[in-house]
């Protein structure tokens, strides 16, 4: 190369992937399915770690890192957002029911008559 030639380099598209595309579909079922699923009974949804944790475990790959398995997940449209809501409506308002499920007035729900 020589001239002006050398300015425009050809670029290869960089480092080839070193997880095969077949376990990469692999890894994005096993993502879709449960911690239950696996008999797996300390938590009830993947982190990124314990996904990696668990493939190691299962030989799907030797090794991986989380920030390729986000990559390797976000290309698959795997996605773990929750819908749940995390306490009832009647407490995020600010009142508190007792064991029997009133509250403080005796009324169910906190409602006022």
């Amino acid at each position: 190369m020589s001239g002006f030639d050398a300015l425009d380099p050809k670029w290869s598209g960089g480092r080839p992937r070193t997880t095969s595309d077949e376990a990469r579909e692999h890894i994005c079922l096993i993502a879709r399915t449960s911690p239950a699923d696996w008999k797996i009974t300390a938590f009830s949804t993947w982190s990124l770690s314990k996904l990696a944790d668990h493939l190691i475990k299962q030989k799907v790959t030797a090794t991986i890192s989380r920030e390729t398995l986000r990559r390797i997940l976000r290309e698959g449209k795997v996605s773990w957002k929750t819908t749940t809501e995390p306490f009832p409506s009647s407490l995020r308002a600010g009142q508190m029911q007792g064991e029997d499920g009133l509250d403080e007035a005796g009324d169910p729900g906190g409602r006022a008559p």
